[in-house]
């Protein structure tokens, strides 16, 4: 190229004026640029969709020029270094590309994708606390901590009675050799009120000559007993060791216990009941605690440290976490916390991890797997199994177990809470036949409208029955 001549060139499929590039390879659509001093910031270079990060933010737009190819005519280069109109930008979620108008689900909100950009609907959206296992604790905010003790602790509690005074209160029961957790007992503390959940059902207590009324509905979803109240508070409880409490945004800042404040800052989730932030999970659960007598010493020491032997079969079991059963939701949710709270459950349980913590733990993640809007069907007949036949009758088989239930039989009660946890919650789900189309939560019966039976506050009635209570008859 003589003097200062500038001549038109074609290299690696990008046209060019004056040198040609030496390195990187451009799309045939592609033009190459160079920078001068008057260029302004953003023109020429390598002008890109804007990449969406994981956390649905859009990022800032280039600021200064680059030599090098470009996309003419205004145009924008996409994730496969094809030129496109900026208003096809696809968006960037969980490493996952989507294309304008594709919807996500982030949370409780909807995000479309709009010219490379998320567009989300910003409602609030409820946040839960829940504890498994032998002591795997998640906060509102979500903190992770481990603490294992026989005591009754308080999980969460109201510090507004504008809204309504609550507590909940958790105890461990060891089952094992070791003592190994193998349920909980909950007792939830409305007023004049205690709702106690113990072996699987719910007993309810209530000072003598106080009015029942109707304070909360109950639900079979799954393997799950789901109880709602009107205050805003769901609790989930797969009867064993897996209890969480889900409240509504009204009680964001109004809480304390070991679910901590709901405030969405995870720094001060160990705040004690005197407000003391901690780092010591001893002293943070400790203020915590229920003045119901405990004898039991409190175990801090790891599981896995307790029992080194067992680290090498737990880290190879809880590897379906991380391996590829999971690989389609690893981008969205990540498996690292999840594994390491499945290794420490595994070491802890007596009965190889089987029954009690290795299941849970990965059911965890299975469900929170779900709600990111991935479904895995991760049980085999090997691998915790589950036994849904028990509940089919008169040879119709009706039941089936689904690793995201999808509600097809009608309910007696017709109550939404159904539909919109079964997609959620695994277990076993029923398909009621035409002669019988009516599922009875209470019963786990597929039945006629008629033969549907009622639940009030621990009564379970059946058709036509009338239960005298302080209230009256109901």
């Amino acid at each position: 190229m003589a003097g200062n001549q500038l001549t038109a060139h074609l290299w690696g499929g990008c046209f060019f004026k004056g040198r040609a590039p030496t390195s990187r390879t451009a799309s045939q659509s592609e033009v190459w640029q160079l920078c001068s001093t008057s260029s302004s910031p953003g023109i020429g270079g390598y002008c890109q969709c804007p990449a969406v990060s994981k956390n649905v933010k859009t990022p800032g737009q280039p600021t200064e020029c680059v030599p090098g190819c470009i996309c003419p005519n205004g145009q924008v280069e996409d994730e496969n270094g094809t030129c496109i109109a900026r208003e096809k930008c696809p968006c960037l979620f969980g490493d996952i590309f989507y294309y304008s108008g594709d919807t996500i689900h982030v949370d409780c909100n909807n995000c479309t994708c709009e010219g490379g950009s998320w567009s989300c609907s910003q409602d609030q959206c409820t946040k839960t606390c829940v504890v498994h296992g032998d002591g795997q604790y998640i906060t509102f905010d979500g903190h992770r901590f481990f603490f294992a003790s026989s005591c009754e602790y308080n999980f969460v509690q109201s510090t507004s009675d504008e809204i309504g005074a609550f507590q909940i209160l958790i105890e461990s029961v060891p089952c094992c050799e070791n003592g190994v957790t193998c349920m909980r007992v909950i007792r939830i503390l409305l007023e004049d009120l205690e709702i106690k959940l113990i072996d699987g059902k719910v007993q309810t207590f209530t000072k003598e000559g106080r009015c029942l009324e109707r304070i909360y509905s109950l639900h079979m979803v799954g393997f799950y007993l789901i109880l709602e109240f009107p205050n805003g508070i769901t609790i989930i409880w797969d009867k064993r060791t897996r209890f969480s409490v889900t409240l509504a945004t009204k009680w964001q800042n109004k809480v304390v216990g070991l679910c901590g404040n709901y405030n969405s800052r995870i720094e001060d989730d160990q705040t004690t009941k005197s407000k003391r932030i901690v780092a010591n999970y001893e002293e943070f659960a400790a203020s915590w605690q229920s003045p119901k007598p405990c004898k039991l010493a409190v175990s801090l020491t790891s599981p896995c440290e307790r029992n080194p032997y067992c680290y090498s079969w737990a880290a190879r079991k809880c590897g379906i976490i991380t391996g590829s059963t999971f690989k389609d939701c690893h981008k969205k949710v990540d498996p690292v916390p999840f594994y390491d709270a499945c290794v420490e459950e595994t070491c802890a349980c007596d009965m190889e991890g089987k029954f009690l913590g290795f299941c849970t733990a990965v059911a965890i993640y299975a469900e929170t797997c779900n709600k990111a809007g991935v479904c895995i069907d991760w049980r085999t007949p090997d691998l915790c199994p589950i036994y849904c036949d028990y509940y089919n009758r008169d040879d119709e088989c009706s039941w089936h177990y689904q690793a995201c239930g999808v509600v097809t039989a009608k309910t007696c009660n017709n109550h939404s809470i159904g539909k919109k946890f079964s997609a959620i919650l695994e277990g076993c789900y029923a398909k009621c036949p035409d002669h019988a189309p009516f599922l009875d939560e209470n019963t786990m019966k597929c039945v006629t409208l008629s033969e549907c039976t009622c639940y009030y506050n621990g009564l379970l009635l059946q058709p036509n029955e009338v239960a005298i209570t302080n209230c009256g008859p109901w």
